[in-house]
């Protein structure tokens, strides 16, 4: 492999990329990727799994005016409300993406600045064992007794997280 390098690029120019990179390591100029970051990890498993459950609200006949996301760190568990970051990041979506706190959950869920019907979404916990796979638990609630829950199975694929496994966990 030396020899290769060393035949494509030349002797003298292998001793400087090499004494670069020993010194880029030594003064530790190595930077670790943001999808290694947990923080940013967790964000980018729950951005793939909300997305993902979006999807089924594509259609829906009772025409959500809003999403409203929570995060829950344990199950069972509080629900707090989705970082900024997150929401953010679902920018892009045909609704309104609020916070948890931007529904009302009485008989159904309303958003709470229309009082239209709308969706409330959770995500967590996330656990990841490996560097490009975790799971994590998602489920959305329309009414007091019109909701799911899935376990879902997410593998890094180059940059992007995908759902590559779902489990119902439980149905109302």
């Amino acid at each position: 492999m030396e020899r290769r390098f060393g035949r494509l690029v030349g002797g003298g120019m292998r001793r400087t990329v090499l004494s670069s990179l020993i010194a880029a390591i030594a003064t530790g100029a190595c930077v670790i990727p943001a999808a290694q970051d947990p923080e940013a990890r967790r964000l980018d498993v729950s951005e793939a799994v909300l997305r993902h459950m979006f999807k089924e609200h594509q259609e829906d006949p009772r025409r959500p005016v809003a999403y409203c996301v929570g995060v829950r760190e344990r199950f069972p568990g509080d629900v707090t409300e989705a970082p900024p970051e997150l929401i953010a990041r679902l920018g892009d979506v045909r609704l309104a993406v609020k916070p948890y706190s931007g529904c009302l959950s009485t008989l159904q869920v309303l958003d709470a600045e229309t009082t239209g019907p709308a969706v409330s979404f959770l995500v967590g916990p996330i656990e990841c064992n490996a560097p490009n796979r975790c799971t994590a638990m998602g489920g959305y609630t329309v009414a007091s007794l019109s909701g799911r829950a899935s376990g879902y199975v997410l593998e890094r694929r180059g940059r992007s997280w995908v759902v590559v496994g779902e489990e119902l966990r439980a149905i109302s």
